[in-house]
């Protein structure tokens, strides 16, 4: 049964409507997409009663919708030929039952990114990779994969003025490399902004901090996300001071500079800068947090 009609709907036995928001044009691969999550609610579900059924088939459509809108603008032969893939089926069933088990909403947003980085990948480390953290998404509470994306927010995400990096202007400052049309102050003042409030990616990556709790990191090193035993080399403290242009030598200063981002990271369970500097992700940890940061938008 196709679950697309003329109208851009169909609603079958067992079934909820979902409509396409926008004016997303429906193809072979947005199809496949859609068929393949509901087939898979329909077989690995059909123990469940009714109710229970018409939820997970809900979410699962609901996933597969929030897919194909973000292929809509590439539709083309590459994606329907890796769609053909048993690999890239399985991920997608994967994805799928974990999204209608449960309904969690940041997870669902990683799964999604997951799905379309694989679709995308033509790497077969990275694909393992990707392999690997859908796998352990199940296994991550919604704080577990902010933190990760918190840390990698930090320590990886580079603020760039005309196509060059504000840390290499930075850097090139402090070697007595003048820069004519930037300043050191601008670059000061954008590294400062994203520890505000009023960050847009900080904001979309931690959204409601009441909704974040203490994460224990040996559980996230248990679950294969972190390296074990080490720490960053250059500290918190010290990158900061660095690249806003202030003097960060105590927990009581980046509060007084910082209380937004200090905010958070007390939501995580951490009482310093320190404390964080102690949490390392490795790959596995790094390819889920980029993931769900470019669920939320990315640099956009």
């Amino acid at each position: 049964m196709s679950i697309i009609g003329k109208s851009g709907q169909h609603v079958g036995d067992n079934s909820s409507a979902i409509q396409v928001a926008g004016n997303a044009t429906i193809g072979n691969s947005t199809t496949e997409v859609m068929e393949i999550c509901r087939l898979v609610v329909m077989e690995r579900f059909s123990a469940l009663r009714e109710d229970a059924m018409n939820v997970a088939i809900q979410r699962a459509q609901e996933f597969a919708v929030n897919i194909t809108e973000r292929l809509n603008s590439e539709l083309d032969d590459r994606i329907e030929k890796k769609l053909q893939d048993p690999d890239l089926q399985f991920a997608i069933g994967e994805a799928t039952t974990i999204v209608a088990k449960k309904g969690d909403k940041t997870k669902s947003e990683l799964l999604q990114e997951i799905i379309v980085s694989k679709i995308h990948n033509e790497n077969e480390e990275t694909d393992l990779l990707l392999d690997h953290a859908l796998e352990i998404t199940k296994r991550l509470t919604t704080s577990e994969i902010k933190l990760l994306a918190i840390i990698f927010y930090f320590r990886q995400i580079i603020d760039y003025i005309e196509g060059k990096s504000i840390y290499s202007i930075v850097n090139d400052y402090s070697n007595n490399i003048i820069h004519s049309t930037i300043a050191l102050e601008t670059c000061y003042f954008i590294y400062k902004r994203r520890f505000d409030l009023d960050s847009p990616l900080l904001n979309r990556i931690t959204h409601d901090l009441s909704s974040i709790y203490p994460v224990n990191i040996n559980h996230l090193e248990i679950k294969g996300c972190l390296y074990n035993g080490k720490r960053y080399s250059d500290s918190s403290q010290h990158i900061i001071s660095k690249y806003s242009g202030l003097t960060i030598e105590s927990d009581e200063q980046f509060s007084t500079h910082f209380p937004y981002f200090k905010k958070i990271i007390d939501a995580f369970g951490f009482h310093s800068l320190s404390e964080l500097d102690e949490v390392i992700p490795n790959e596995l940890g790094d390819i889920i947090a980029q993931n769900f940061i470019n669920a939320q938008g990315g640099l956009n």
